[in-house]
C-alpha cells in the first residue's frame, strides 16, 4: 500500500521488484488501477473523474491520494460494468446511475454523464471482522458506562431506538454493534438497500429494496412486520415514505424493538427532519432513545464520537470532551426489567472493563453468557 500513495516532497518512483509484482494485477485485473485498492485494509475507495487520482480512506491516516488513475472513459465504463455484471446490471447514457454490492461485500456506486459532471466510483469497504462494543470503547467512540447503558436497553427490548448523524460518522457501524446485545434467541428482521448489518443471533430474516422488481423500503418495512419478528433493523432510513413505514413500525407494536440509521446532526434535528417527513409530533414519543454519531477531523485525522444519547430528555451528553451522563432514562418497561436499572449499568460497566478483547463472535457469546440468555 505504502508504495502507491503519492508523496508529496519527491517524485514517485516504482522499483524493479514492485514493476513486476504490481504490473500483472494492473493490466490484466478485472479491475485495472482498483485492483491493488480492493485487497488493502481501506476504508473507501474514490474515483474523481478520468485521469485525475484515486484517492483512498484509509482506516488510521484519513484521506490520502494515490499515483493511480483511470485513463480513458471507455476503459472506466468497462470496469464500472464489469462490477456490476453479477449483479445484472449496466452503466450507459440512458442509465447512468447504478449501486449494488460486489462479491465481498463491498458497496458501489457510480456515476456518469449526464447525471455527473465526471466519471465517478465510490466503494465503501466491507470488513471481514467488524468492529466490537470492546473496539469502539477503546477507540473512544462511546464510554463504557454508556455502552453498559445502551447494553440493558437493548437486551430488555420495549424500545424503539435511532442511530443518527452525519456522513461517515459511525452510525451502521455502531448499530451493527449493538446488536450483539440483543438476546441470541430474538428473531430478528433487517430490511437494507444494501446489506451492512451482520447480526449473529440464532433467527436472522433479510429483506432488501430491489427498484427491479419495484420493491422499495417502505414495501420491505411494512412486509417485515408480518413475519413476527422480535426486532426490526432498518438499515437507514431516508425518504418520506419510508419515514410513513417507520412510524407504523414504531407504533404497531408488532416487535420488542425498532432500530434504525437517520441522517442528522443531533437528537433535535433528527426529530424535526423525520416531522418534516411525515412523522408526527405527537407520534415521536415512541422513538425512545436517539444515539447521535458525529465525524470530527483535526489535523487530518478523523474522529468518530458518541456527542448524545436522550429521549424525552438527554441521559448522556459529550461535555468537556467527554461523554457524560446528565439525566435519567424515563421507561417505565426499563424500570421493569431490572429492580435497579442504573446499578445493572454499573455492574456491565465493570463486566465490559473486565472482558478480554476476543473477536465479535466471542464477545457476543461472552455477553450472552453473563446476561443467562
Amino acid at each position: 500500500m505504502e508504495q502507491l500513495i503519492l508523496d508529496a516532497k519527491k517524485k514517485f518512483q516504482f522499483s524493479e521488484e514492485s514493476v513486476r509484482f504490481w504490473a500483472p494485477k494492473l493490466v490484466e485485473g478485472r479491475f485495472g488501477p482498483l485492483e491493488p485498492l480492493l485487497s488493502e485494509d481501506l476504508e473507501e475507495i474514490m474515483v474523481n473523474g478520468i485521469d485525475q487520482p484515486i484517492f483512498v480512506y484509509d482506516r488510521k491516516e484519513g484521506m490520502l491520494k494515490t499515483n493511480l488513475s483511470v485513463d480513458s472513459r471507455e476503459y472506466f465504463v468497462e470496469i464500472a460494468n464489469r462490477m456490476l455484471a453479477p449483479l445484472g446490471r449496466r452503466v450507459n447514457r440512458a442509465n447512468p446511475r447504478e449501486f449494488g454490492v460486489l462479491e465481498f461485500g463491498d458497496r458501489v456506486s457510480i456515476a456518469i454523464p449526464p447525471y455527473s459532471r465526471e466519471s465517478v466510483i465510490s466503494i465503501r469497504k466491507y470488513m471481514v471482522e467488524p468492529f466490537t462494543v470492546l473496539d469502539l470503547v477503546d477507540r473512544e467512540m462511546i464510554s463504557r458506562e454508556a455502552m453498559a447503558f445502551l447494553w440493558t436497553i437493548f437486551e430488555s427490548g420495549n424500545a424503539n431506538i435511532g442511530v443518527v448523524g452525519n456522513t461517515g460518522s459511525g452510525k451502521t457501524t455502531l448499530l451493527n454493534a449493538l446488536t450483539r446485545f440483543i438476546p441470541k434467541k430474538s428473531r430478528m428482521v433487517l430490511v437494507e438497500d444494501i446489506p451492512e448489518i451482520r447480526p449473529l443471533q440464532e433467527q436472522i430474516v433479510s429483506l432488501l429494496s430491489n427498484k427491479d422488481i419495484k420493491i422499495s423500503m417502505k414495501d420491505a418495512i411494512i412486509d417485515s412486520l408480518r413475519l413476527r419478528p422480535d426486532r426490526v433493523i432498518i438499515g437507514e432510513v431516508r425518504r418520506n415514505q419510508e419515514v410513513e413505514a417507520l412510524r407504523e413500525a414504531c407504533l404497531a407494536g408488532h416487535s420488542m424493538g425498532t432500530y434504525f440509521t437517520y441522517h442528522a446532526e443531533s437528537s433535535k434535528w433528527a426529530r424535526r427532519r423525520l416531522m418534516s417527513q411525515g412523522f408526527p409530533e405527537y407520534d415521536l414519543s415512541a422513538v425512545s432513545l436517539f444515539v447521535v454519531c458525529k465525524r470530527f477531523e483535526h489535523k487530518g485525522k478523523i474522529f468518530r464520537k458518541v456527542v448524545e444519547i436522550g429521549g424525552k430528555n438527554k441521559v448522556f451528553e459529550m461535555k468537556g470532551g467527554k461523554l457524560k451522563r446528565v439525566g435519567d432514562f424515563e421507561s417505565e418497561y426499563w424500570d421493569i426489567s431490572f429492580d435497579n436499572p442504573w446499578k445493572e449499568v454499573l455492574r456491565r460497566k465493570k463486566f465490559l472493563k473486565n472482558l478480554d478483547r476476543k473477536n465479535d463472535k466471542e464477545v457476543f457469546e461472552r455477553l450472552g453468557e453473563f446476561s443467562g440468555l
